[in-house]
Order: structure tokens, then sequence, then C-alpha cells
């Protein structure tokens, strides 16, 4: 398991190959959550017989993003 500053580190890395800023804030923002949620709602059940509700998903993973990094 990576420790937070490993994760920050990771998360600055990756975000400096995709050449876009590394703010946390994007991971959480409403550009993001629609655009998981179309990708959520059209590809997902194809791949599971029951999916996980995407609003209760989605606000445990900003929670988490938060809490790491």
């Amino acid at each position: 398991m990576f420790d937070q500053s490993q994760l920050r580190r990771l998360f600055e890395q990756k975000c400096q190959v995709r050449g876009i800023p590394a703010d946390i804030s994007r991971l959480c923002s409403k550009h993001l959550h629609e655009w998981n949620r179309e990708a959520w709602t059209s590809q997902l059940p194809t791949m599971l017989k029951t999916a996980p509700e995407y609003d209760l998903v989605w606000t445990e993973w900003t929670a988490k993003c938060e809490e790491l990094l």
C-alpha cells in the first residue's frame, strides 16, 4: 500500500506526463463527475450483472481522494 506522500508524488508525476496541472480538485470536479457518470452507465452494466449506485461510489471516491491526497 502507498502512503500519502507516495500517492501525492504519483499523482503529480501522472499530471506532469499528461501535461495538466497537479490540482487535486480536478479529481472531484463537476465535469469529471458527469463524464464518469456517462462512462459508468454506458459501460459498466455490460461488464457486471449488478452495478453499484453511481452517486454513492462517487461520494466515496471524492472522500478518499481528499483523504489520501
